[in-house]
């Protein structure tokens, strides 16, 4: 076995770690902070965590006293998917993944009944807390499943949540700073909500997404990306409804109202075009040739719309 760190922020510190908990590792489990409990606030993240066998999970459960009672949540790590139990309820925060056995960081955020989970600093899901069978604080399940060499930061105090846009390096020429962006998830890195027509073979699906649309070839793509850890990747001919692909997102839009669009495109072959539902006309997506472009435009909607369309990819 290699090494661990615990990382404790405990109720005398500030914003440095101070001590190693009590902990004792019972078989294949491990439990964490027996003698600091853990807060109304609170933040767990572990880090780097990789899966090392394809036929197991990690559990991880956080848990607080509350009316001599446990008030708390479980994550599941799997190959392919990450889940939320409250021993009640159980919600698929993020499945479909192509990368799930790679290294990766996982945070656990309490601020309110409602508990978040982050994975790499992006937003996946939440679920309510609710009274548990059992609290230990922080208990690790199966680690035989993951590396040995991870880190284990507990902020027993504080809900600090990640700082997602620490991922991406090449934003900054993306929106004049008078503008305010209306997309929620500008760097593609929660996926697809899969509920799209003929869209149930797309990659990557998370509980936070906000990318929708028909066709099944859209993908989450972790090898080609202008900036952070990933882009959306839009394949195949567009034949409406089960060949190639859109990328549909909810937005209202005002009537008779400009609004200025940008975006980052790559492609290599292929033509497509960026619209709004009300509008007359759209932005025209060129072949790029193997480069990533800045394509802008400004469309004006003549009636109310709440549904913005980018893709539809087709030969030139």
């Amino acid at each position: 076995m290699k090494f661990k760190i615990y990382s404790i922020l405990g109720i005398f510190v500030a914003l440095i770690s101070v001590s190693i908990p009590s902990w004792a590792e019972e078989g294949d489990s491990l439990f964490i902070d027996k003698t600091q409990r853990l807060g109304t606030k609170y933040t767990v993240t572990l880090k780097p965590v990789k899966l090392i066998s394809d036929t197991k999970e990690f559990k991880v459960t956080t848990s607080r006293l509350y009316n001599e009672r446990y008030m708390g949540v479980q994550m599941i790590v799997r190959p392919r998917a990450i889940l939320a139990t409250n021993f009640k309820d159980t919600i698929m925060v993020a499945e479909r993944m192509d990368d799930g056995m790679s290294a990766h960081e996982y945070t656990i955020v309490r601020s309110s009944m409602t508990v978040q989970i982050y994975r790499d600093k992006v937003l996946l899901g939440k679920i309510q807390e609710r009274l548990i069978p059992h609290g230990k604080g922080i208990t690790l399940y199966n680690l035989s499943a993951i590396n040995q060499d991870y880190n284990v930061l507990i902020d027993t105090l504080n809900a600090t949540v990640p700082d997602e846009i620490m991922n991406e390096k090449n934003i900054s020429n993306m929106l004049p700073s008078s503008c305010k962006n209306l997309i929620e998830d500008p760097y593609c890195n929660r996926g697809f909500t899969c509920t799209g027509l003929n869209a149930e073979d797309r990659t990557f699906y998370s509980q936070n997404a906000i990318y929708t649309g028909w066709g099944p070839n859209a993908h989450i793509d972790f090898n080609e990306k202008y900036s952070g850890r990933s882009s959306i990747r839009l394949q195949g001919q567009a034949v409406y409804p089960n060949k190639g692909a859109s990328l549909d997102v909810a937005i209202n839009f005002a009537a008779a109202t400009p609004y200025y669009i940008r975006a980052m495109v790559k492609s290599n072959g292929y033509e497509g075009k960026i619209g709004i539902s009300n509008c007359n006309n759209y932005i025209h997506l060129t072949d790029t040739k193997g480069e990533w472009k800045q394509i802008e435009g400004v469309l004006t909607p003549t009636s109310a719309s709440n549904l913005g369309a980018a893709g539809d990819p087709h030969h030139p």
